[in-house]
């Protein structure tokens, strides 16, 4: 058995650095796009539906996406299947709001039968693409395994 020898220096000045705040959690360093995102679906289905007047829940669709979005990141450590599913997601996203987004020239015309559906639909697209985006290049960044 060896003998560990002592030491009179503060142990901070022996002990490894740690690494900066989001490196000091792994965890919420994968985690941190998908919740950026989550968090602002929810706050666009949110601020949609009551910039509406509450008129129509069709307007709580981004907030729906995001409450799915949040609760798939918030369970997605160890659980490659469930990353997956965030980029799924993500890609349905896209495809129900591409529509919606061609008719943003008609909102800037001023002849849109929906503006703020449009607006929101758009805004939802640009989110979506640039979250698979950064999904995509983080797994081609991680190393595989």
């Amino acid at each position: 058995m060896r003998r560990r020898a002592i030491t009179l220096s503060p142990p901070h000045l022996t002990e490894a650095p740690r690494p900066p705040y989001p490196h000091s959690r792994p965890g919420l360093a994968k985690k941190s796009p998908s919740l950026v995102y989550a968090v602002t679906l929810i706050v666009l289905g949110v601020a949609g539906y009551t910039l509406t007047g509450a008129a129509s829940v069709t307007a709580l669709i981004p907030a729906f996406f995001g409450v799915v979005v949040l609760l798939l990141a918030l369970g997605v450590n160890g659980r490659p299947g469930l990353a997956w599913a965030l980029l799924v997601v993500a890609i349905l996203g896209i495809g129900g709001t591409v529509k919606g987004a061609l008719s943003l020239p008609a909102v800037l015309d001023g002849t849109a039968e929906r503006p703020p559906a449009v607006i929101s639909q758009s805004i939802m697209l640009v989110l979506s693409v640039v979250y698979v985006v950064v999904w995509l290049g983080r797994k081609r960044a991680s190393p595989p395994g």
